[in-house]
Order: structure tokens, then C-alpha cells, then sequence
């Protein structure tokens, strides 16, 4: 005849060892003969387990089950983790890739941005030689001047928006009304 521990026959009959023991202190009289003490541990025998088992209203777990429920189980797991990787390197060259088209984008940012820096220096040296040619007036051109009616034009006329953009926040002092 068979001994078992309470906390083996717990995991047979799928409940806690606390339940067992609750139970035992419920219906102990009926369960008396198929108990054993033995150095302060409790035994029940085979016909005890399966009167604690109709007690719960649980069939026992046998152990050829629980192997083939934990096979599954190991199935069930590989299954989940090829999944997740497949997911994870999915991920990676999604990142990837984006960080690529990020790195393009930069690129073609940074030459745009190198382009009208060279309009902008260009624009800048062109207004300076104006100002110079614009400084040293003809002697003749002061009489003439004189009898021409002054007309205010419009120094951003002719310009593109990120010139115009450029003169009225960085450089208003082009915009001051000149005699041309």
C-alpha cells in the first residue's frame, strides 16, 4: 500500500495543501482510516486519495497527463517565442530602415540649407556693392536729381520668400525708404 504526503496528494487532486487540510478538519472522522502519522507527518493511503478526490469533486491529475499537458505546454512556448522573435527582428529592420530614410532626409536638409546660405551671402555682397556704387554720386547726376520727382520702389520687389524673410527680420534697415 501506497503512502502519500498531503502536499502530493494536494497536487494530485489539483487544490491547494491548505484546502486538504481544511477539509481533513471538516470530515476528518470519515478520512481517520485512511490516514497514517508517522514522526508529525501525515500519510494517506491510495484508497484515501481517491476518497479526498469524490470529497472535492475533482478526478486526480495522473502523471501521464501532466507530462503530456507540460509537452503542450513546451509546444505552446516555442510556438510564442519563434513568434516574438519573428517580431523583434521585424521591429529591427523597420528601424532600420527608418533610421536610413531619417539619414537621407538630414542630408537633403543640410544641402538645401548649405544652398541658400550661399544665395543669402551672394544676395549680401550684391547689396553691399550697390551701397558702394550708390555712395559715390556723380557730380552731374545731383542736377538731374533735382528735377526728377522722387519715387519710393520697393526694395523686396523681385525677391524670393526667403529673401523677403530674411531682409524683414535680420535686416530692416533695407527696408528704409532710399532715393533711386
Amino acid at each position: 500500500m501506497e503512502k502519500l504526503k498531503i502536499a502530493l496528494v494536494a497536487q494530485k487532486i489539483g487544490v491547494s495543501t491548505q484546502a486538504v487540510y481544511k477539509k481533513l478538519a471538516k470530515v476528518g472522522n470519515d478520512l481517520q482510516p485512511f490516514l497514517t502519522k508517522k514522526n508529525g507527518i501525515t500519510y494517506f493511503n491510495s484508497d484515501g486519495v481517491d476518497k479526498l478526490s469524490e470529497l472535492f469533486g475533482k478526478p486526480l491529475t495522473s502523471n501521464v497527463a501532466t507530462v503530456g499537458n507540460q509537452v503542450e505546454t513546451i509546444d505552446f512556448l516555442k510556438e510564442t517565442v519563434k513568434f516574438q522573435q519573428e517580431t523583434i527582428n521585424q521591429l529591427i529592420a523597420q528601424n532600420e530602415e527608418e533610421r536610413k530614410l531619417r539619414g537621407e532626409e538630414r542630408q537633403r536638409t543640410d544641402t538645401i540649407l548649405l544652398k541658400l546660405s550661399n544665395d543669402v551671402s551672394t544676395l549680401q555682397k550684391a547689396l553691399e556693392y550697390r551701397k558702394v556704387e550708390s555712395a559715390q554720386p556723380d557730380p552731374g547726376e545731383g542736377r538731374q536729381r533735382q528735377n526728377i520727382k522722387k519715387v519710393w520702389k520697393d526694395p523686396l520687389e523681385g525677391m524670393s520668400l526667403f529673401q523677403k524673410i530674411l531682409i524683414k527680420w535680420f535686416r530692416p534697415e533695407q527696408l528704409r525708404q532710399h532715393e533711386f
